[in-house]
């Protein structure tokens, strides 16, 4: 492949990568084109425009998202019932259960010598978790004071945007394993959650209700599902390792496995205020593991 056909293929995915990113704060576009464009630049003027390997390829795997500060944690909803909704905080003393999600990127590898490589991936990932616990609520009823348990399952669904940078070594005496670590900047491009809460035991009169007018609306089982208040763009650290398994001269499965860690909050700046305001010290925060099955072709 010439020099000039690889500096259009460069500069077409970069194109695409601005584009993808549009909704995302100014600054981190300008981050995500300027790293991506040192490390390219950077890769293309240690080779001393001899003939290095590329490898371009798909990947596809599955992220296990476990949550920091999932313990004593709360997500706002917002109450169903008519004539008028009303926000509630949903409080999760039990922790979050970890789910995974589907994880899928296109990379390229370029080689700066026998070990030292450059890869880049844009990458769509999702961050999953269950929040599930039986809470004491106060009630009320015609001057009976009381509490009854309420039972509150809910699933949180992050989908992810996201290019990653990484500077990856390989140990030829091991087969080709290699290292990896490195940066991305990830674009949270949407989230949802499904909250089921069930009232258990107590009166059989006793129901949820509406905030409006205060009367029992006869329900004492409800789902709803939502957004959450997440950031538009966070910076990750990631490190990787994997092993390459040659299928012929050019092509090759890799199975890899990586850590990713964000370096700033998922959540927008009002969110994290009020939890400030509130006996809750910390919003939840992921930290992912994913296994990747890589196919690889040698295009240089």
């Amino acid at each position: 492949m010439k020099n000039d056909e690889l500096y259009f293929l460069i500069n077409h995915f970069l194109i695409m990568i601005r584009l993808v990113f549009r909704a995302v704060h100014a600054r981190a576009a300008f981050a995500i084109v300027a790293v991506s464009v040192l490390s390219l630049n950077h890769a293309m003027a240690q080779s001393g425009g001899s003939t290095k390997p590329i490898f371009v390829g798909f990947e596809a795997g599955s992220g296990l998202t476990l949550w920091q500060h999932a313990t004593s944690t709360y997500f706002s909803t917002v109450y169903p019932f008519p004539p008028g909704a009303d926000t509630v905080q949903v409080p999760f003393h039990n922790g979050a259960t970890p789910l995974f999600g589907f994880y899928a990127a296109l990379a390229g590898d370029f080689y700066l010598d026998s070990h030292w490589s450059i890869m880049a991936k844009f990458a769509y990932a999702e961050w999953r978790g269950e929040w599930n616990s039986t809470e004491p609520v106060d009630f009320d009823t015609n001057g009976v004071a009381g509490t009854i348990p309420v039972t509150s399952d809910l699933t949180f669904l992050l989908r992810t945007l996201a290019l990653e940078g990484f500077l990856k070594y390989r140990f030829d005496a091991m087969g080709g394993f290699y290292l990896g670590a490195g940066l991305d900047v990830r674009a949270l491009a949407a989230s949802h959650y499904d909250l089921q809460r069930t009232i258990e035991g107590g009166p059989a009169n006793l129901s949820f209700v509406d905030f409006s007018t205060g009367r029992g609306t006869g329900i004492r089982s409800y789902t709803i599902g939502g957004e959450q208040p997440i950031a538009s763009a966070v910076a990750d650290v990631n490190v990787l390792a994997g092993i390459p398994i040659q299928l012929s001269d050019r092509w090759s499965l890799d199975p890899e496995v990586s850590f990713g860690l964000p370096l700033m909050s998922i959540w927008t700046s009002s969110k994290q205020a009020e939890y400030a305001s509130t006996s809750y010290s910390h919003g939840t925060e992921p930290v992912v593991v994913t296994g990747i099955l890589a196919l690889r072709f040698r295009a240089q």
